[in-house]
């Protein structure tokens, strides 16, 4: 299998599917590889989703020219809607599971014992009873409380629980003219 794509620098987004070798057909004709539709899908999505350039997509694909990523784009967005639906699906899911395993992080991040340091020593102070304990420092589990939010804030975007806001305006409305007769104005 020949894969001379980059190396992938991009955490939050599936790498490009690999290079695949072209065949020939029965007239000596190359062919477009297996994996060519996936391959434009992803591109189409890179530049409808992340707002990549063609540039930067022909950079990813390992093409020689941002035309080459155009006329990829292109044929991506003329997948079938079910194709696109079904990497759309895996993404989502992707994108649940890493959510779900940050949200655990700052659980634990919120449950442990954080002590007081400053300049490289623990932080002391008297209980009741005279014995020195340490300074619980609460400012990391106040941090984990606030990323907590930020990502149940995502959780709810991502789910479409956060529905727009409607304002019903009504009333009436009423003027009075002021300094004239009303008698003047029949």
């Amino acid at each position: 299998m020949n894969d001379d794509t980059p190396a992938w620098d991009y955490p939050d987004i599936p790498p490009p599917p690999p290079r695949l070798p072209r065949a020939r057909d029965g007239h000596q004709q190359f062919t477009s590889p297996r994996n060519q539709r996936d391959r434009d899908v992803w591109a189409a999505e890179r530049w409808v989703q992340n707002g990549w350039t063609h540039q930067q997509i022909a950079d990813a694909l390992g093409l020689s020219a941002k035309s080459s990523a155009h006329e990829a784009v292109e044929r991506g967005l003329r997948a079938p809607a079910a194709e696109r639906e079904q990497r759309a699906s895996d993404n989502r899911e992707l994108l649940r599971a890493r959510l779900e395993l940050l949200h655990t992080t700052a659980l634990d991040v919120m449950a442990r014992k954080h002590l007081t340091v400053s300049f490289g020593k623990v932080i002391t102070i008297k209980d009741d009873d005279g014995n020195e304990v340490p300074l619980i420092d609460d400012g990391p589990v106040l941090q984990a409380i606030d990323r907590l939010l930020k990502i149940n804030e995502s959780q709810r975007k991502f789910d479409g629980l956060d529905a727009p806001t409607q304002v019903s305006l009504g009333g009436e409305v009423t003027y009075n003219l002021v300094g004239v007769d009303p008698d003047d104005l029949s």
